[in-house]
């Protein structure tokens, strides 16, 4: 909308901010003369049923509230809430209310010189790392075998008692298996790099889920079957997209991988030839934004590379040239933060439309509260955070529970108690007998 269009009787003034979830105007109300704010959906979830109907909730959960610290709701008006305009300062400006960046800051300086020092030779030796953790999920499930889950959340706990919460993860019997070796791919007639995050070449299945095909196996055979084949380096072990450093205020170690990486995707891509399809939504996001990180060499070359997720990749180049065998009767969708935050979510939402008659995102649905690795430190916070999507998701079945993110695929299986699985998976298992493997 610009300047001088209509709502109903409201007249479009300015735009004043803009989200994934729709875009909030300064307006005008011809008929009683006075400044309002307009919250108005993008066109493409306009359309939908679903999306109008959670839009709805929200505005009557907000006009049921009667708070000085919260806009009156005025009414909804050909799908934007129509709310008390409310005078005041940029909070992401002057004053730098950014509770996301304040909290990283906060974290920031009350780190030790030991412990930054610890955080940036773990960047600088990531693969070790990430070989580490993989042992580590493959000795704990050996000595829950032993010891069972009771006695290993036991020895948990007392190993976070003595290094703390924030660097030791509370045992689950949820905690997935390692993951399975990342297929193989040739770089010859590759049409784009794909680059499994770390959390999914490390973390595989939930003891429980069927033994399906994993997000990395999926995607190869859904684009050698579109003819348009990726390629998964051989030397992607160690390399990761800086966001556990990051969220935890770890600056020096957060550029160190930042800078890292974005070396071997210029190099994998060829100098930017071919874009860059990351599995892992959240991991996506958190390469869009390294640029602040970036050494000045780096950051002329990220301006070339061109960064995609799965969803946008799968909806805009593989599934035109996938032929679906048959369909389901009904999935449940979870857009994921990153997702939602990237405007992805009218993608993912039409990829689940043409894989089941019924994809249904919950009313409720919003942040699983993983964040990452804060799931595994923290298992209250997906507990709360999840606690009314998790009894509208149950109050009724669906065929499958898709998401495009693992980790929040582990919140969210903790929550449900559904399987919860890529999206891709379910795509790749319904497009199998198109005679590629």
């Amino acid at each position: 909308m610009t300047p001088g269009s209509q709502v109903a009787h409201y007249r479009i003034t300015s735009k004043l901010g803009e989200g994934g979830m729709g875009t909030v105007y300064r307006a005008t109300d011809t008929k009683l003369n006075r400044d309002v704010a307009i919250k108005v959906l993008p066109a493409a979830l306009a359309a939908d049923s679903q999306y109008m109907a959670r839009f709805e909730r929200e505005a009557q959960v907000l006009a049921s509230l009667n708070h000085p610290n919260i806009a009156a709701i005025y009414g909804i008006e050909a799908g934007a809430i129509v709310m008390e305009l409310v005078e005041g300062d940029d909070l992401t400006g002057p004053v730098s209310i950014d509770t996301g960046a304040l909290t990283k800051r906060l974290r920031a300086r009350s780190h030790s010189s030991f412990s930054r020092w610890i955080a940036r030779t773990a960047a600088r030796n990531a693969g070790g790392v990430e070989r580490m953790m993989r042992a580590a999920v493959v000795t704990g499930h050996g000595m829950a075998a032993v010891v069972g889950n009771r006695g290993m959340r036991a020895i948990t706990g007392a190993a976070r008692a003595i290094v703390g919460t924030e660097w030791f993860p509370q045992w689950s019997a949820d905690v997935p298996r390692r993951a399975r070796p990342l297929p193989r791919t040739s770089a010859a007639d590759a049409q784009a790099v794909y680059f499994p995050a770390c959390m999914v070449r490390m973390f595989g299945r939930i003891d429980g889920e069927p033994d399906q095909p994993s997000a990395p196996e999926a995607l190869v055979a859904l684009a050698r079957r579109a003819s348009v084949p990726v390629h998964i380096p051989k030397d992607i072990n160690g390399s990761c997209c800086s966001t556990p450093w990051h969220s935890k205020g770890f600056d020096e170690g957060d550029a160190e991988m930042a800078n890292r990486t974005l070396e071997r995707l210029w190099r994998w891509s060829d100098g930017g030839r071919l874009p860059v399809v990351v599995e892992g939504s959240s991991c996506t996001q958190g390469l869009r934004v390294s640029r602040r990180l970036l050494t000045p060499e780096r950051r002329k070359q990220f301006e070339v590379l061109r960064i995609l997720d799965t969803v946008e990749f799968v909806h805009d180049q593989l599934l035109p040239r996938l032929v679906l065998q048959r369909r389901l009767g009904s999935v449940c969708v979870h857009p994921v933060c990153s997702v939602v935050e990237m405007g992805l979510t009218a993608k993912l939402h039409a990829v689940c439309r043409v894989l089941a008659e019924e994809a249904v995102i919950p009313t409720s649905a919003g942040c699983c509260g993983f964040a990452g690795d804060r799931g595994l430190l923290h298992p209250e916070l997906t507990a709360s955070a999840t606690r009314r999507e998790a009894e509208e998701i149950n109050a009724r079945t669906f065929d499958a529970y898709l998401t495009s993110n693992h980790t929040c695929a582990i919140g969210l299986h903790r929550a449900t108690g559904k399987p919860w699985r890529a999206f891709t998976t379910v795509l790749e298992e319904l497009t199998r007998s198109m005679g590629a493997p």
